[in-house]
């Protein structure tokens, strides 16, 4: 059986510990994580490998997780892929956003726990944060 491919853009260099933490955890289960820290690597990553899920930050240098997900719809490559959205910004007005955007999922943070995190990378999916 193929391992889910999941792709993380994250630039907080806690977060990015926390997530290879979690990758060497999961090597030998189904998934295959791959972790860049831009929205440019996120894009190219796509092109190439095509994952199934991307756990995507709003909030990075340079181009913001919005220039990401305008991407994934503007190529229509959204309707093929996952995207959870895990960031500190916590207003309706980003919910909204990353809803119009077909996000299927929003999390803060600070809500992000290990067992969370583990639902994501093996079901795809996180009740507590579907949008």
């Amino acid at each position: 059986m193929a391992k889910k491919k999941v792709l993380v853009i994250e630039d907080d260099s806690y977060l990015l510990d926390f997530y290879a933490e979690m990758k060497e955890e999961f090597e030998d289960d189904e998934v295959a994580m791959t972790i860049v820290d831009n929205v440019k690597s996120g894009i190219k990553e796509v092109e190439k490998s095509k994952p199934d899920l991307v756990l995507l930050d709003l909030l990075m240098p340079e181009d913001d997780g919005y220039v990401f997900l305008k991407y994934l719809n503007v190529t229509e490559k959204i309707d093929d892929i996952r995207v959870f959205v895990l960031t500190n910004l916590d207003t309706d007005e980003d919910r909204k956003r990353c809803k119009e955007f077909k996000a299927t999922g929003y999390s803060i943070k600070s809500n992000l726990s290990h067992k969370m995190f583990k639902q994501l990378l093996l079901t795809g999916t996180d009740d507590s944060c579907l949008l």
